[in-house]
């Protein structure tokens, strides 16, 4: 509620996407397979990401919930069997804080976003940790290269961020549909006096506001 309140006080509650509160659950199916691949795959990840307005049931869309659902199973399952509770723990971790920015109860401006999943990492970090002491024997080969490939995407993000253009350029090429992205982009490149490229990026972003 608070949540809600605040976010209308703000201007940055919109009407449901689709027009109603089934065509944006449909929505938000594919959004959430999207972050699931952000929380395990860096380069999924975007400054802006696109949102297309599903009206129907899709298959991407069924899936989406499905892997949530059937998630949510296996984790109820396995703690009433004093097994894995750490599988429900990791799903809590994931979906939990995302229930305010989910769409459906909570219709906001932006319809996804990276940020989003600043506290559900830690649901792949603990099923992270639990795999790795499962095969603790195995640890002294396992580390370095965990912590090699870790240190890598690091770099490889802290390289694209480190530059606005790099950053804004790699959201461009990752969406067609919002402007806001090539709009940032043409702002960024216009600080560095390149204007004729500037003015392509506004034309970019002018034509994708119009939905053309």
């Amino acid at each position: 509620l608070v949540h809600t309140v605040v976010g209308d006080l703000v201007g940055m509650t919109q009407a449901p996407a689709g027009g109603s509160h089934l065509t944006q659950a449909l929505s938000m199916g594919p959004v959430l397979l999207r972050y699931f691949a952000s929380l395990v795959w860096p380069p999924a990840l975007s400054l802006v990401q696109d949102v297309p307005v599903v009206t129907r049931l899709s298959l991407v869309s069924l899936a989406g919930f499905a892997v949530v659902l059937a998630w949510a199973a296996a984790g109820v399952w396995l703690w009433r069997r004093r097994a894995r509770p750490l599988v429900l723990g990791a799903w809590l971790a994931f979906f939990v804080p995302l229930l305010p920015v989910s769409q459906i109860a909570f219709p906001l401006q932006n319809q996804m976003a990276d940020r989003y999943l600043f506290l559900s990492v830690l649901a792949p970090a603990l099923l992270f940790g639990a795999a790795f002491d499962s095969v603790r024997s195995q640890a002294f080969v396992l580390a370095p290269l965990a912590l090699g490939a870790l240190g890598l995407s690091t770099g490889e993000r802290a390289h694209l961020f480190a530059s606005s253009r790099r950053a804004f350029a790699d959201a461009t090429a990752k969406t067609e549909l919002s402007p806001v992205a090539p709009y940032l982009l043409g702002g960024a490149l216009e600080e560095h006096r390149e204007i004729p490229d500037a003015m392509r990026l506004y034309e970019v972003a002018l034509a994708r506001s119009r939905g053309s």
